[in-house]
This record gives C-alpha cells, structure tokens and sequence, in this order.
C-alpha cells in the first residue's frame, strides 16, 4: 500500500546548535603588553579637544563683546540719567522717550551683566 510521510515542518529549529559556540576570549599574559589605544579613540580624543578649545574661543570672544556693549550701554545710561535730571521745559514727549530708552537700556544691561557672568563661569570652569 501507500506509504504515509510526514509534512516537513519548516519552522522547527534543530534540537542541536548547527554554529559551534564563539571561541572564549583570549586571557591576556601578565608579560604581553596591552594594546595601544586605537587611532578612533586618539581620533576622538582630538576632536574633542579641537571642540573645547573652539568653544573656548568663542566664550572669549563673546565675553569681548559683551563687555563692549556693557560699556556702550552704561556710557548711555549715564547719559539719559543726566538727560533725565535736566528741567524737561515742557517736553513732556521728549522726557517720556528718554524714561522709556533708560528702561529698556536698564533691562538689556541686566541681561548683558547675566550672560557675561555665565560665559565668565565657563571659561573659568575651563581653566
């Protein structure tokens, strides 16, 4: 009579792993020497050096600025604030201007003094 197969089951994994296990990583000797660090790492550490100075002179430069235009702007204060002292004459417009710049001076001034001091921490921080 006929003779009965049996399917073949195509997801059935073997009972036995067909790949022998990886090989077991090799002990170092006390003797042999450690290898160097790979030139991605020296590349790496490089870059990141290249970045710190970078960001470095940029804080520099920044703090340039910065104290430039707190200069300019404490020189402008001090100007409305003499402006603002004077006997308006009756140009009540004018006198409102002058107290509304000094306000917005004032304000910008702070923020100048604010980031100054922040950029001032890392390039100290650096250091």
């Amino acid at each position: 009579g006929p003779v009965a197969v049996a399917p073949k089951i195509v997801d059935e994994k073997p009972a036995t792993p067909v790949a022998s296990p990886p090989p077991a990583p090799r002990a170092s000797k006390p003797d042999e020497p450690r290898p160097a660090a790979t030139p991605k790492s020296g590349d790496a550490n490089r870059e990141q050096s290249r970045r710190r100075r970078a960001e470095k002179q940029k804080a520099r430069n920044r703090v340039g600025k910065l104290e430039s235009e707190i200069a300019e702007f404490e020189s402008r204060l001090e100007e409305l604030t003499g402006e603002l002292a004077r006997d308006p004459d009756g140009d009540w417009e004018r006198l409102n201007t002058l107290a509304n710049e000094e306000q917005e001076l004032r304000a910008r001034l702070e923020r100048r003094y604010a980031e100054w001091e922040r950029v001032s921490k890392v390039l100290e921080a650096e250091d």
